[in-house]
């Protein structure tokens, strides 16, 4: 025997020794289906827990340059780092939340153990953390986005319960953030800033996925869902903000402020007030199917014969039954938000049917428009909206109220029995004072809405219609001269809306044909018929200027 070969043969035999021992009590459990995690941690554990013995009993039984102690710490290392890598390339994107934190938990106590017996090994296994987490990453956030997707078609079929402040919700919000404190709780567990961080990001996601999903339902699928149910989906944003704002606020005793710079969950809170919005657009929807229909009746003859008090009426009571169910489901501020919605809509579409009629008629219906305006500020007065958010949207049915109501004054006659001067100049500066008010208020205000209002008037005909706008047009030019800024006054762009809704394009109108190069100050009558002065063209006035004039 050559003594000097011994050292390599033994501590070779010593390594094979240990190597099958960990392949049999240990690395043989890593190829079992399904892994059983806990079994394999706790057999390594009996294997580490014999580095304690290796120190204190077989060390001292051998030559000090043997060290014994470092051949098994570090075979039974080297067998530790091939074992984990094996797990993580053959299941890392597969382990159970709990697997993943029984492996995270034994890593390191497996470090701290080694860390204990003063024993020093390559490479730290705390390193190669990142894949595992990446896998458990991955797999949160699928998990949670099948979730969260599951919990609002759930939710969609259940009947909202009220809560405790007496308006309806769902049980959606409280499942989603139940799911996400489990995934924090899990994290804790971890320690890890980064895992935090990470999961915080794929929170923020999956939440904005929510978001967009409970904003289509609310904008697309509102026809499917009875007003209890847009009622309780608006209501839950209020929860969701609520949530939002803790796990912001948890997240700040967590996280360095770079990090949560990065969070949006700021923006997550002002997008469920977003969605909030969408909900009262679906509750104004389903009152708009009702009251939608009455609308064209404005404005015909019937309604202009003195039958408009039926059509108001109508839309009053339905806003009003609506209101007070409304009122008890939903919280107080998406209430007032539903009656802005309704009440814009209503004097839009107004508006609108008062700019679609193209027919002249010699009814002065400013006196109606009034009417219809102040039954409306009664109403939603009473529904309790503030006069300060009422006035301002009531200022537009006023206004047209005003153009429409413009009066043209006939002069006496110069003789008995001739017609009187209809005083044009009078009637286009009194136009053009509204139209300074009116471009005041609502800067989007084009010309070609004084040209439909005065083509209802059969007391104005073409010619001086064409010359009042001429005058229009430049007083308009003047005014947006001025105007910097044609953004509308307290957001609302009304003129805007009402063209929307007629499906046209709001500019001004130009004139065209009889009365584009005349002065209004040339416009006579002579012999009761209209003419302009140094021409032969005559033309018969209005109906309600002769018969003013008679």
């Amino acid at each position: 025997v050559q003594v000097r070969g011994w050292y390599p043969a033994a501590i070779l035999t010593v390594r094979e020794y240990l190597g099958e021992k960990f392949e049999m009590f240990v690395g043989s459990r890593a190829q079992e289906a399904p892994l059983d995690i806990p079994l394999l941690v706790s057999e390594h554990e009996k294997l580490v827990d014999e580095l304690t013995l290796v120190r204190d009993l077989v060390e001292p039984c051998f030559p000090p340059r043997y060290r014994i102690f470092d051949v098994f710490a570090e075979e039974y290392h080297r067998q530790t780092v091939e074992l984990v890598q094996r797990i993580l390339d053959a299941h890392a994107g597969t382990l159970s939340t709990k697997d993943i934190i029984d492996i995270v938990n034994w890593i390191r106590d497996y470090h701290s153990q080694l860390d204990s017996l003063a024993a020093e090994v390559s490479p730290t296994l705390t390193d190669d953390l990142d894949r595992l987490l990446q896998g458990y990453n991955f797999q949160t956030e699928t998990m949670m986005r099948n979730w969260s997707s599951r919990i609002l078609e759930e939710d969609l079929k259940m009947q909202p319960e009220s809560g405790p402040d007496g308006r309806l919700y769902t049980i959606a919000p409280i499942d989603l953030f139940k799911m996400i404190g489990q995934q924090f709780e899990v994290v804790d567990v971890l320690g890890l800033q980064r895992s935090t961080y990470t999961l915080a990001m794929t929170v923020s996601n999956v939440l904005d996925d929510y978001k967009a999903s409970v904003e289509g339902v609310l904008r697309d699928g509102w026809a499917t869902l009875d007003l209890s149910h847009i009622a309780a989906q608006t209501n839950n944003c209020t929860r969701m903000m609520d949530g939002c704002t803790q796990l912001l606020e948890d997240l700040e005793g967590k996280l360095e402020p770079e990090r949560l710079e990065n969070i949006e969950l700021q923006l997550l809170i002002d997008g469920f007030a977003s969605v909030s919005r969408h909900g009262a657009t679906a509750v104004c929807n389903v009152v708009f199917q009702d009251i939608g229909p009455l609308f064209p009746k404005l404005f015909t003859q019937k309604w202009l014969d003195g039958d408009r008090e039926r059509v108001m009426d109508s839309v009053v009571a339905t806003i009003r039954d609506y209101a007070d169910e409304v009122r008890e489901y939903l919280h107080e501020t998406y209430y007032r938000k539903v009656l802005i919605e309704v009440l814009e809509r209503v004097v839009v579409s107004y508006g609108a049917q008062m700019l679609r009629q193209t027919s002249a008629h010699n009814v002065d219906a400013s006196g109606g428009i009034r009417a219809d305006a102040a039954a409306l500020e009664a109403l939603f007065a009473g529904c309790g909206l503030p006069q300060r958010m009422l006035s301002v949207r009531i200022k537009p049915m006023l206004l047209l109220a005003g153009l429409s109501g413009v009066p043209l004054t006939v002069d006496a006659p110069a003789k008995e029995g001739k017609a009187g001067t209809p005083d044009l100049e009078k009637f286009a500066a009194e136009v053009c004072v509204w139209l300074e008010g009116a471009v005041a208020a609502f800067p989007e205000l084009c010309t070609d809405a004084v040209h439909r209002v005065l083509k209802q008037r059969s007391d104005v005909d073409s010619r001086a219609r064409n010359a009042v706008l001429v005058r229009c047009n430049e007083v308009h030019a003047e005014l947006l001269a001025k105007v910097k800024d044609r953004a509308p006054k307290g957001g609302w762009a009304f003129f805007t809306e009402v063209y929307k809704e007629l499906g046209a394009q709001p500019s001004n109108y130009t004139p065209t044909g009889d009365g584009v190069f005349t002065s209004l100050a040339t416009m006579v009558t002579k012999g009761g018929q209209m003419r302009i002065k140094g021409t032969g063209h005559r033309r018969q006035p209005s109906g309600e200027v002769a018969g003013a004039a008679a």
